[in-house]
């Protein structure tokens, strides 16, 4: 008989264990929750939902209002592209930075030559050969041809030779006439091989994030004293498939916030009903920051990455449809200032080009349409970026411009958020998504960005590590009338505040329910005995 009550004692506290093991966080104002099951993470507040997705998929976030969940929005993290900046100022997609297409453009290069290019400097790619013509061989003592297209190569003393002077070279040097005859003048000479060596050691221009591993940070509070007003989580790729992008492993982090308060963060106004993401690369290995690019002569500033980004709405479609990509995309236009763009069709397919975002002010805010319907939903971004010095903080960093370009996709719209080369350095931007909040914005607190990120570092909720006493209090309230105030810097102590944990309620149910269903097992033995 003992043994079955000990059996029976551990099927009670096995039942009960789902509600002890229940992963939900939730705060009592305004309907704070965040809740992770099922491979998805649920965050709400009084106003806006929002559904995350990233493991072993691409990064990508689903939202609606509480108040109208029949229409759901979604914005796909894609990838980033290396891209060259050749003066058309936007990304596009025949412009990736692959240094292979300039080795095929000597032909039409060497065609291009007249009056105007004399004394200019040029780099094109072919064969060279020895020059046995006597009438032109004291002006060069070299060939160089490309297709069909040939011209003379003067090679001196000073000009730098890396390998053989025969076959398939590429040649940096000034063009010059003599009468009617053009001619370059060599700087420098490399063997195609050389250069090929290098090429096989670049990245491709395409980052497809759905190649990594992305790891979920947990929930962390965003305290004003003792009150919890937002959940801060972030995703960071932890781990690539393959060796190609292994430098770029923890480089890369989406990090969001949710309020339930409208507050501002610096200067960013951020609702209640809209999500602010940090998009922060902390590195990136250039393509044009290479041997290779060097030989070629190509200008490193032209060198510039787009962050790929799909936009989408799901009108009168459940949400599990909508992640599952089981539901069919709603969205006919995008409206960003004056601007308008239709997305029925799809334009990559018809070949056309990318085209130049326009900016609203300081900002690309790109409300969604649905057959002429306003929807509500938005996606928005500023046209600043802060750079700073690897391992430094942003606050320390400097202002860069933020352009973008989009082309329709088939009732989506692909975003291309634009950076420039930064270096060695990392990159912080913040885009936001959201709906049009309902009912006047009132500014209830003011943020300090600089420690919500120094907050990011303590351990997430539910861990058996404690919480943090330094930095938990990154907010102070502001009064109407009154100019936002700072919060307290990171290095400031605060006493220690009380920890959103999991939802004590179903705790406390959880450990009732196997209390008595043991009690009531026990007076049933002794009744037998």
């Amino acid at each position: 008989m003992r043994g079955k009550i000990i059996t029976l004692a551990l099927v009670a506290v096995l039942v009960a264990a789902p509600l002890l093991a229940n992963t939900a966080y939730a705060e009592k104002e305004k309907g704070l929750k965040g809740r992770e099951e099922r491979g998805r993470l649920t965050v709400s507040n009084g106003d806006l939902t929002v559904i995350a997705t990233a493991e072993g998929k691409h990064p990508q976030f689903f939202w609606y209002a509480n108040s109208q969940n029949n229409t759901i929005y979604q914005v796909k993290y894609k990838g980033i592209i290396e891209y060259l900046d050749t003066g058309q100022e936007i990304f596009q997609r025949k412009f990736k930075a692959e240094l292979g297409k300039f080795l095929k453009a000597g032909e039409s290069a060497i065609k291009e030559i007249n009056a105007s290019k004399v004394g200019k400097n040029m780099t094109i790619a072919g064969t060279i050969r020895e020059n046995r013509d006597r009438q032109t061989e004291r002006l060069f003592n070299y060939l160089f041809q490309e297709g069909s297209s040939r011209i003379g190569v003067n090679v001196s003393k000073d000009t730098k030779v890396s390998g053989e002077l025969r076959g398939d070279v590429v040649v940096e040097g000034i063009v010059a006439v003599q009468g009617q005859t053009f001619y370059i003048k060599a700087i420098s000479i490399s063997a195609l091989e050389n250069i090929r060596s290098q090429l096989r050691q670049l990245n491709p221009p395409f980052f497809e994030f759905n190649q990594g591993k992305w790891t979920f940070s947990g929930f962390q509070p965003i305290r004003a004293g003792d009150k919890v007003i937002g959940y801060q989580f972030n995703y960071t790729l932890s781990d690539i498939n393959g060796k190609q992008f292994e430098n770029l492993k923890n480089q890369i982090v989406i990090r969001n916030r949710l309020y339930n308060t409208t507050v501002r963060e610096g200067d960013t106004l951020v609702p209640t009903a809209s999500m602010k993401s940090d998009i922060i690369i902390k590195s990136w290995r250039w393509n044009l920051n290479t041997t290779a690019a060097k030989i070629l002569n190509i200008d490193l500033t032209k060198d510039k990455l787009a962050l790929w980004l799909e936009l989408t709405a799901f009108k009168g479609s459940k949400i599990d449809d909508a992640v599952e990509e089981k539901a069919k995309p709603s969205l006919t236009e995008v409206r960003t200032g004056k601007e308008r763009i239709e997305t029925k069709e799809n334009k990559t397919a018809k070949g056309e080009d990318e085209k130049k975002l326009e900016a609203d002010k300081d900002q690309h805010k790109l409300t969604m349409l649905s057959d002429n319907q306003v929807l509500g939903g938005y996606f928005n971004f500023t046209n600043a970026a802060t750079v700073y010095a690897k391992g430094s903080s942003p606050a320390q960093g400097q202002s860069v411009k933020v352009d973008g370009s989009y082309i329709g996709d088939q009732n989506k719209i692909r975003v291309y958020i634009l950076y420039p080369n930064f270096g060695a350095k990392s990159l912080e931007h913040d885009p936001s998504i959201g709906v049009t909040p309902t009912e006047p914005v009132n500014v209830q607190y003011a943020v300090d960005p600089v420690a919500l990120n120094a907050a990011q570092k303590a351990p997430a909720l539910g861990a058996p590590a404690p919480q943090p006493v330094q930095p938990v209090q990154v907010v102070q309230p502001v009064q109407p009338g009154q100019p936002v105030q700072p919060a307290p810097s990171p290095q400031q102590s605060a006493p220690p505040q009380p920890s959103a944990g999991p939802d004590n309620t179903m705790v406390i149910i959880g450990v009732a329910v196997a209390v008595i269903i043991v009690g009531a097992i026990a007076a049933l033995a002794r009744r037998k005995k």
